[in-house]
């Protein structure tokens, strides 16, 4: 995947989505931030997954968040 492509995924395949990453215990422990600004995320605020310098990003689902990480993958002006 590249840096601007995105893929959707169902609720339902979120939780083995974060299995096959490897992150699922490091979420449900709230041991994993926002990659923009560092709040805590956890299976219910988590807006999107993201590759980040080779390893799992996460973006919380506040606005200004997720509008950062659109515009930083190209796909918001």
């Amino acid at each position: 995947m590249d840096g601007s492509e995105m893929k959707a995924i169902l609720d339902q395949d979120f939780e083995n989505l974060l299995r096959k990453l490897n992150v699922y215990d490091e979420v449900i422990a709230g041991n994993i931030h926002c990659s923009f600004c560092d709040d805590i995320v956890n299976i219910s605020n988590i807006s999107m997954v993201f590759p980040q310098n080779g390893k799992v990003g996460f973006c919380c689902n506040k606005k200004n968040c997720v509008d950062k990480l659109l515009k930083q993958r190209g796909i918001l002006e």
